[in-house]
């Protein structure tokens, strides 16, 4: 007799064998940039961006342990990533039941595109200073690629991440 009581929805909660693990996997595959990071802070980063690219959706909740499985590191540095972002408001920690990805709220969207607009303001003002006809047609090139990626609606697409960490 199973004494293991029945989670519901725990098919959809779980990351392992779903379409979701495979999308994790891929975008995880696709940040070596962080291999050299202590675990703590890779796993941190990976989670954090996963979250900000909705490959963790807003309400999905995922056990600590399927994390770590997926991170391919032990549950310590995930459980302290997760410590992190949930100081951040990103994830809240459910004991026993693992974490929940904070849905996003309309008033911190208007806050994060009021300062992003500022910046990517301040970011132009002072590139503009220092372009030169290279840098400009390296741009336009970039840009013609990610018009192309945008054509064929694959958002998700390790060429469309490349071309955004690129620029």
């Amino acid at each position: 007799m199973n004494n293991k009581p029945k989670v519901e929805n725990e098919k959809n909660d779980s990351l392992n064998e779903t379409s979701l693990d495979k999308e994790a996997r891929f975008f995880i595959d696709n940040l070596k940039e962080y291999d050299e990071y202590r675990l703590p802070q890779r796993a941190y980063h990976i989670i954090r961006l996963a979250i900000r690219d909705l490959i963790l959706p807003p309400g999905k909740t995922i056990l600590e342990r399927e994390m770590a499985e997926v991170l391919q590191m032990s549950r310590t540095p995930v459980r302290e990533a997760l410590v992190r972002l949930e100081t951040e408001g990103m994830v809240r920690i459910i004991p026993r039941r693992g974490f929940f990805v904070e849905p996003i709220e309309r008033e911190d969207l208007k806050k994060i595109y009021d300062t992003v607009e500022t910046l990517d303001g301040l970011a132009v003002s002072l590139a503009t200073a220092r372009v030169g006809e290279v840098e400009i047609e390296q741009l336009e090139s970039l840009i013609e690629l990610q018009e192309e990626v945008l054509e064929q609606k694959n958002l998700k697409s390790g060429q469309f991440r490349t071309i955004n960490s690129i620029i």
